[in-house]
């Protein structure tokens, strides 16, 4: 298939970020009900630790398991191996989690790359050796 373009792309990750926060949300919440402190830095630290534990978990299993993630599946992506054109192995999902979790903790940066990469890959992209396509 084609390579997916970027503004694609991009979409298929606020989807994304937008299942994770619709998931992690009620827990976040339960706990800060259960502590009753919000600003508590430890309350912080624990919500924002499930939220990121979340994400991984839900990068790393869908794209390990049918290569596309539920954004991705909604807007026709897949993602595969560069070498075999399969969908990535455990290990390379797991890469793609953390490159992108990676990329969004320096606010956005190694998914903007895609713009600016003559192939149009992320830097998790690069990372795991994968890459997205149109399907």
């Amino acid at each position: 298939g084609d390579r997916a373009g970027a503004g694609r792309r991009m979409i298929a990750d606020l989807l994304d970020l937008l299942v994770v926060v619709l998931i992690s949300a009620p827990i976040a919440a339960g706990i800060e009900f259960a502590v009753g402190v919000r600003s508590d830095p430890r309350v912080i630290g624990l919500t924002g630790g499930i939220a990121v534990t979340l994400m991984f978990s839900y990068l790393t299993i869908s794209v390990a398991l049918t290569g596309r993630t539920l954004g991705m599946r909604l807007l026709s992506l897949r993602t595969i191996d560069v070498r075999t054109g399969l969908i990535p192995t455990g290990g390379q999902a797991m890469k793609r989690a953390v490159g992108y979790i990676f990329s969004l903790a320096i606010l956005g940066l190694g998914v903007i790359y895609a713009l600016i990469d003559r192939e149009g890959r992320t830097m998790h992209d690069r990372f795991s050796k994968t890459v997205v396509i149109q399907s």
